[in-house]
């Protein structure tokens, strides 16, 4: 748990290569260790996850949450809550599953967050709890695959959550080692560098 510590007043994302990896039970033992340090806002990229729970006989995943933390998450998720919300501000647009909101949690409970599919609108949500000083630390849920989009959120800290046993042992390890060496790349500051602000998606790569 001490290295735990070092997330408090900082911006996390918590990702890995597939679901089921224990991305959600970290961030359950994340929140617990910086709350220390006061509430946190507690968000999830996109609505992958709820939404594959909706259209099944599960429950959709949930999160505990405690007074003071910010949530984003929709108004039908909000009204079936355990927990109760002061409403800070109504996101525009709609996802599939409602309308979004960023809430200040007034009594603690459960909820199930859903967020943006959108990058540069958690990236601003995010930006805005700041700012606001809403929350000094905030932890994503971040979505499978999204490990090279992370720095769309900004300055951002990510964690790699990994399911490993003996079968998969080799592989995931050596999944992991590449992680820790992209993770580790210096910028190049050489005179005639180019530089790419943002992510690199395919339109921008076919506008270069």
């Amino acid at each position: 748990m001490i290295e735990l510590a070092g997330m408090a007043g900082a911006v996390t994302a918590i990702t890995g290569f597939e679901k089921g990896s224990g991305k959600t039970t970290f961030l359950s033992h994340a929140q617990a260790v910086v709350r220390h340090a006061g509430p946190a806002a507690v968000f999830t990229i996109g609505v992958d996850g709820a939404q594959k729970a909706k259209g099944s006989q599960l429950s959709p995943p949930e999160i505990h949450v405690g007074v003071g933390d910010i949530v984003l998450t929709t108004e039908p998720f909000a009204r079936s809550s355990s927990a109760k919300f002061e409403i800070l501000e109504v996101i525009p647009g709609r996802s599939s599953l409602g309308a979004l909101f960023l809430g200040r949690v007034a009594r603690e409970g459960s909820v199930t967050l859903v967020g943006s599919d959108h990058l540069g609108v958690m990236a601003e949500l995010i930006h805005r709890v700041q700012r606001e000083q809403w929350a000094q630390t905030v932890l994503v849920d971040g979505a499978v695959n999204r490990v090279t989009q992370l720095r769309a959120l900004g300055d951002v800290n990510f964690v790699f959550t990994a399911r490993i046993d003996r079968a998969n042992l080799v592989r995931t390890a050596a999944r992991i080692r590449n992680v820790a060496a992209l993770a580790a790349l210096p910028t190049s500051r050489e005179a005639g560098a180019h530089f790419i602000e943002g992510v690199v998606t395919s339109e921008i790569h076919a506008s270069l």
